[in-house]
């Protein structure tokens, strides 16, 4: 992100998470900049950044080192975690390698709450970027493709917000009532009314199947900036 020095010890804000923390990257770094702060990427690529449960012990090996690394961070003040949303049943462990039910998204939330209530106990504020409903599909490359051969597109290019919210309202639920957390909420960029949309305004919001494409990120600023106001030291 914005750190000249490259020295860790000189940022005010971390963004944690893997690559649905980093592909939001940009909009934060000129957040962050705006206010005069210098911002720190640390990433957990194909890992959650969760300590109590993740996709495997690698992975949660990654997520303690890295949370270890943010206690010595004195001047950070902030910590925006971002993460994909959606996993499997079964896919995702304890610390003893076990599957753990994660049934409504109920393990996710748990460790969420988990590395929420750590980051606190350290001192941080914290700001969590909430789901968007992935495509599963690449948007950008199939649709472009189809559009240019004459193909009419042959699958929807939305999912009803009622699926979304079958798949993630619980959760989304449950950190909206946590008051003492920045909660931004990308979805409702997403989702303005019955469908969550994948193409907004005649351009792809995704650059594959799962990731918001960069020309998009504009889209999210003014509920980030929200979010991360909400948690500034008073």
């Amino acid at each position: 992100m914005n750190l000249p020095s490259r020295n860790p010890a000189d940022a005010d804000v971390v963004l944690l998470g893997n690559s649905h923390a980093q592909m939001y990257a940009p909009v934060w770094t000129s957040i962050i900049a705006g206010r005069g702060q210098k911002g720190l990427l640390v990433p957990v690529n194909g890992c959650l950044p969760t300590v109590q449960a993740n996709i495997s012990r690698d992975c949660m090996q990654i997520a303690r080192d890295n949370l270890a690394e943010i206690s010595k961070l004195a001047r950070v003040r902030t910590v925006i975690i971002g993460l994909s949303w959606v996993h499997k049943q079964g896919e995702l462990i304890d610390a003893s390698g076990r599957p753990v039910d994660d049934m409504d998204n109920r393990a996710l939330i748990s460790a969420l709450d988990d590395l929420i209530d750590r980051l606190q106990r350290m001192g941080k504020q914290v700001v969590l970027i909430g789901p968007i409903a992935e495509p599963g599909w690449n948007v950008a490359s199939t649709l472009s493709r189809q559009l240019a051969f004459g193909h009419a597109p042959d699958r929807p290019a939305f999912l009803p917000a009622a699926d979304f919210e079958r798949r993630l309202g619980s959760a989304i639920q449950h950190f909206e009532s946590r008051r003492d957390i920045g909660f931004a909420r990308p979805d409702k960029v997403q989702c303005p009314d019955a469908r969550c949309y994948f193409v907004l305004d005649g351009r792809s919001l995704f650059s594959d199947s799962n990731h918001v494409a960069s020309a998009e990120l504009p889209r999210f600023r003014a509920m980030f900036e929200a979010a991360l106001g909400a948690q500034q030291p008073r």
